[in-house]
C-alpha cells in the first residue's frame, strides 16, 4: 500500500532533476493535494489560496487571526521538512487570505516535495479552521 503524501518528509533534491509533466499530473490527481493549481507551463510551480472567512464584520478579527495562526504554522512546516515555500498573507473583507507557492529551486521546477508539502499544507489548514 502506497504512503500517504502527508506522512512522507522531505528528501534532498540535489543532484535530481525536476518531476515529468506525466509525474506532476499523477500526483496532482492525488486527493491529499485537492485544489493546488498548476503553473501554465505545467510543470514549473503549483499554487493554492487558503482563505480564512467570517459570516459577519463581528468575525473578522477572529478569521484574520486564523489565518496569521496558519502562517505561524506553515513557518514551523517550512522549517521542520526544510522545505520553503512562497507567501502572502493578506486581510480580506471577511477575514484573510493566504497563498502559498511552491518549486524546488535545487531542480528548478516541481519535485516530489512539493506535492509532500502541498498535501501537509492542506491538512494542515483543516486543522486550523477546526481550532476554537
Amino acid at each position: 500500500m502506497a504512503t500517504s503524501l502527508s506522512s512522507q518528509k522531505c528528501e534532498s533534491c540535489k543532484g535530481k532533476p525536476p518531476l515529468t509533466a506525466e509525474k506532476v499530473k499523477e500526483l496532482k490527481r492525488d486527493p491529499e493535494a485537492e485544489g493546488w493549481v498548476l503553473a501554465n507551463d505545467g510543470t514549473s510551480r503549483i499554487n493554492k489560496t487558503f482563505m480564512f472567512e467570517s459570516a459577519d464584520k463581528k468575525g473578522w478579527n477572529e478569521a484574520w487571526g486564523k489565518s496569521a495562526e496558519f502562517v505561524r504554522k506553515i513557518l514551523d512546516l517550512m522549517v521542520e521538512e526544510n522545505h520553503h515555500a512562497s507567501y502572502t498573507h493578506v486581510p480580506a473583507r471577511k477575514g484573510g487570505s493566504v497563498n502559498v507557492i511552491l518549486v524546488t529551486h535545487e531542480v528548478k521546477g516541481l519535485s516530489k516535495n512539493d506535492f509532500v508539502m502541498a498535501a501537509k499544507l492542506n491538512k494542515l489548514y483543516a486543522e486550523v479552521n477546526l481550532e476554537k
